[in-house]
């Protein structure tokens, strides 16, 4: 389990503008907390915790260990993700978030990233790189969602692709077309300059044998 994730909210009752600038004088800010089938719950927290608790390399898809605090009431313990995320422009604080309740034995729908890694052997052969996804959607229980969709070009030729059809993770499926394309190397300048030749010349022959007969 990571070090990551572990953070206190507590229950809030006032609302409003000038309670958010109450609560931001305080060094906490507002947030709401919903879902699993039980109400939402407005609660403040502090933008420093809620920062160090953030896995620096999941960012937005941490799995948060949240305790809630009442007065007078017992702490409650859930697990959360953040799903909606206001920040200051300049300072990048957090000055808004919504955490939603998961269950971590159901699969949930999550963005992440798609990180392109190697050197395709095609570029080496003069072909392009030419990649299409910066991120994708995917499907997991919130424990497994992946930091990354990593895509290996190593092994990349001129002429060849990377689709989502290609990609295999155990318990998690990436939701786009599977002939959706993530990377391809395109052929090289040259070759293709070939083939266009190689029609033009074919067009001209058939059009000489025409003008003979």
């Amino acid at each position: 389990m990571s070090d990551y994730g572990s953070l206190t909210l507590q229950v809030r009752t006032t609302h409003g503008k000038g309670a958010a600038r109450v609560l931001r004088r305080q060094s906490r800010a507002p947030g709401v907390m919903y879902g699993a089938g039980q109400g939402n719950v407005s609660v403040s927290f502090s933008p420093l915790e809620l920062q160090k608790a953030t896995d620096p390399d999941k960012q937005g898809n941490t799995l948060f260990n949240i305790t809630l605090t009442e007065d007078g009431k017992p702490d409650v313990k859930t697990r959360c993700m953040m799903t909606e995320i206001q920040r200051h422009v300049l300072r990048t604080d957090f000055l808004h978030v919504d955490f939603m309740r998961v269950d971590t034995d159901k699969e949930i729908v999550r963005t992440v990233p798609v990180v392109y890694d190697g050197r395709a052997a095609g570029v080496a052969a003069g072909g392009r790189l030419r990649t299409f996804l910066k991120e994708v959607r995917v499907s997991a229980k919130p424990d497994l969602i992946p930091t990354a969709i990593v895509v290996d070009l190593t092994p990349l030729e001129p002429g060849d692709a990377v689709r989502v059809a290609d990609i295999s993770l155990d318990g998690i499926t990436l939701i786009a077309a599977a002939s959706q394309p993530l990377a391809i190397v395109e052929l090289p300048k040259a070759e293709f300059e070939g083939e266009e030749g190689e029609g033009e010349k074919g067009e001209k022959g058939d059009s000489s044998e025409e003008k003979k007969d």
